[in-house]
């Protein structure tokens, strides 16, 4: 089992076990990976095109194909409204496609209109089934589309080679550098043309082009896709953050969450600046910050911070000695047991805390009981075996 300290990268290592078996699809996808005749069918046929943007290396997307794609209820909406079609975004079309409507994460899904203009997009996985149809529904409303940015005709209106190379096939990627980026930047006329809102969407830009987008992120909302915009936004302001985390700047730090609020909407800062505090709070072990704000959030019962809590734990179990924050841990993982009693990882992580702060009779029950529903569920429990080896030699030793 795989364990990452960077919160925005929860659990995507303990996929593995789900993806052995190819699940029987619901949504009828068109048998071979073609953009062309996804086109040509959709125009027949007058339906919107589906594409469900893969790649071979992401987890996500296989727990996607077995969870969203399998149900019934998706397949029936999805294939009364759609054309739908499959494209590896590392391979023939999927890579010009990615170029072409700015793809850089899987699984992304594209909606497009019969005619093949993009009009919307779905960026990660997303479990709840209601809300996933929802989504796509909303979709074919021409109120949410998204403004048109260029020709879907062509897929390649003039991207420059190191935009290319930014998108290889087979995964072969060269990342742009800053000043490249900056050098093409400055001798464009227009910097509101197609190839132009790409690469501002998706390249690496030096300070000056990163203080020009804050400053113009409006005229670009306006013209083009303003989720996108945001995003691009967000995205920014986050490096900046980043960027003061590393050097431990407390003063800037602080002064980057405050530019956050003053150009994102506070539903879009609030979740930004909490994961920001909690990786700002454990990198400086600022103990007297770092557990009010985990309280508050094992204090919610939604289960909306589970995930998080667990991760937070975790990193505590791997990286403190502090006995007051470790039995912090064990204390936020208890509602989040009692909100997911046969979760693997988070049996492991609390037999693990309890390990660690000494309640070594409880750590082997659990202990037990998550290798147990670990093995059930085809879980790789070596970890947990092998802290149930070193809870039975500190009982021994005791």
């Amino acid at each position: 089992m795989m364990r990452s300290r960077l919160f925005l990268l929860l659990l995507i290592g303990s996929l593995g076990w789900t993806l052995a078996q190819e699940p029987e699809m619901a949504v009828d996808f068109i048998s071979e990976e073609n953009w062309a005749q996804a086109r040509e069918m959709a125009a027949e046929q007058d339906k919107y095109i589906f594409v469900d943007a893969y790649t071979e290396w992401c987890g996500w997307c296989k727990v996607q194909d077995k969870n969203t794609f399998t149900n019934q209820r998706v397949g029936d909406f999805i294939n009364e409204h759609f054309v739908s079609v499959k494209l590896d975004f590392e391979r023939a079309d999927g890579v010009m496609l990615a170029r072409k409507y700015r793809v850089q994460s899987y699984p992304t899904l594209l909606f497009f209109t019969p005619s093949g203009q993009l009009v919307g997009r779905q960026i990660g996985y997303e479990a709840n089934i209601d809300k996933f149809l929802e989504i796509v529904d909303g979709m074919l409303d021409p109120q949410n589309h998204a403004p048109a940015i260029g020709d879907p005709d062509v897929l390649d209106p003039g991207f420059p080679d190191w935009y290319i190379a930014a998108f290889g096939p087979n995964g072969e990627r060269t990342r742009a550098k800053p000043e490249d980026v900056a050098a093409w930047l400055e001798t464009q006329e227009d910097l509101f043309t197609e190839v132009a809102y790409n690469v501002f969407m998706t390249m690496p830009l030096d300070d000056k082009w990163q203080t020009y987008f804050l400053e113009s992120h409006e005229d670009y909302a306006e013209q083009f896709d303003p989720k996108e915009v945001s995003g691009k936004l967000s995205s920014i302001l986050m490096q900046s953050a980043y960027q003061a985390m590393r050097s431990q700047d407390e003063a800037a730090f602080e002064a980057a969450i405050e530019t956050m609020h003053d150009y994102l909407p506070e539903e879009e800062v609030a979740p930004m600046e909490r994961s920001l505090k909690l990786n700002y709070y454990m990198m400086t072990q600022d103990t007297e910050k770092l557990v009010p704000l985990v309280d508050k959030m094992a204090a919610d019962e939604s289960g909306d911070y589970d995930n998080t809590i667990n991760s937070v734990s975790w990193n505590l179990y791997e990286s403190s000695e502090d006995e007051t924050l470790l039995a912090a841990a064990v204390k936020w993982m208890a509602p989040v047991l009692e909100r997911n009693p046969e979760n693997y990882m988070f049996l492991d992580t609390q037999a693990a805390l309890l390990y660690k702060t000494g309640a070594l009779g409880e750590a082997k029950d659990l202990a037990a009981f998550a290798i147990e529903i670990g093995q059930q569920s085809g879980e790789d429990v070596s970890e947990t075996v092998s802290l149930m080896q070193k809870i039975e030699a500190a009982m021994q030793e005791r």
